[in-house]
């Protein structure tokens, strides 16, 4: 999987996946114009949406009703150096499961590509060309 990003101006970037783009900007506070996700917000997303996928993925083969399927993810943050302490995670689910149900769906969540990357990070190496 490859992504690009590229400048627009000032803290306003274009990230480009396959055929799809978006816009990255920082908040009004950090120096943006607020035109688009900041990074934190897509990291934040990116495992919403991994895990919301297994989840899903789960319940549709053991024909679980989800319905009213929800995730909220909320980051704690460090300064020195600046980073993502904990993120907090509610998911909130139509009732109708039971509890042992509501585990597996949780247990699946947990063992989403972004969830595992995230629990071991991996090396990241940076180049010039």
């Amino acid at each position: 999987m490859r992504v690009t990003l590229r400048q627009i101006e000032g803290m306003q970037f274009l990230g480009v996946a396959n055929e799809h783009a978006l816009v990255i900007d920082q908040g009004l506070d950090g120096g943006g114009q607020n035109t688009g996700f900041r990074p934190t917000e897509l990291l934040l997303l990116a495992l919403g949406a991994c895990m919301m996928a297994n989840i899903v993925g789960l319940a549709r083969n053991q024909e679980f009703q989800l319905g009213g399927l929800e995730l909220a993810l909320e980051d704690e943050v460090l300064l020195a150096p600046t980073r993502i302490s904990q993120i907090n995670i509610t998911m909130k689910i139509a009732d109708g499961l039971s509890d042992k149900e509501k585990m597996r769906l949780v247990r699946s969540a947990e063992h989403c590509k972004i969830h595992n990357t995230l629990s071991t990070p991996p090396r990241i190496n940076l180049s010039v060309v």
